[in-house]
């Protein structure tokens, strides 16, 4: 091998050695740059839009029930209306569950039924659990080849960094207000989906 072939060799060698050495720097560096897991950045909707969806199915499943037990009466239950009339109103427009209130019913045992839902609580316990991986590596190896052997020298870096947010807490209140007080442009508010 001549001088110059040699030069060159060395040229490349540097090169490939500063190459090397820069991918596994920028992997070390770049490991580092994530921010902490948000609802919003894994499920689409924000804290809040999750707590509202849960509500409004809760509130949907309330109603549903309010409605199916008046069904079951042919009397007048409420001013002028049957259980069945009621039902039908309340079920075709659900905006009738903000106006009419808490109601007493004029069947006592129908009242009662209601008077159970008018006192209980409802508890909604929430707790978002959300991790975040990121691993980053590289390797940079040099081969040199001799006559009768390959020697070779490996170098590699790997970072890994784990982030974890956890959101805890409770939303409370009681089936009347939920029932009665929650206004339906609170559920009809279109929500984000995630389309992942």
């Amino acid at each position: 091998m001549n001088a110059n072939q040699q030069l060159e060799l060395r040229a490349v060698k540097i090169f490939v050695y500063r190459s090397g050495l820069a991918a596994l720097s920028l992997a070390v560096f770049v490991q580092g740059c994530a921010n902490q897991p948000l609802p919003q950045d894994i499920t689409g909707s924000i804290t809040s839009d999750i707590v509202a969806r849960i509500r409004c199915e809760a509130l949907d499943g309330i109603r549903d029930a309010a409605i199916k037990e008046l069904n079951n009466y042919d009397d007048i239950v409420y001013k002028d209306l049957t259980g069945k009339q009621l039902a039908y109103m309340l079920d075709k427009d659900r905006r009738l569950f903000n106006d009419i209130g808490a109601p007493r019913f004029k069947i006592k045992e129908l009242d009662k039924a209601f008077d159970y839902f008018r006192k209980a609580q409802i508890t909604f316990d929430f707790t978002l659990n959300l991790n975040e991986s990121n691993t980053q590596g590289a390797n940079f190896d040099l081969v040199r080849t001799f006559a009768r052997r390959i020697d070779g020298v490996g170098i590699g870096a790997k970072g890994e960094r784990t982030r974890q947010t956890i959101r805890h807490f409770q939303v409370t209140g009681n089936f009347l207000v939920l029932a009665t007080k929650v206004k339906s442009d609170y559920c009809e508010a279109p929500r984000p989906i995630n389309l992942v």
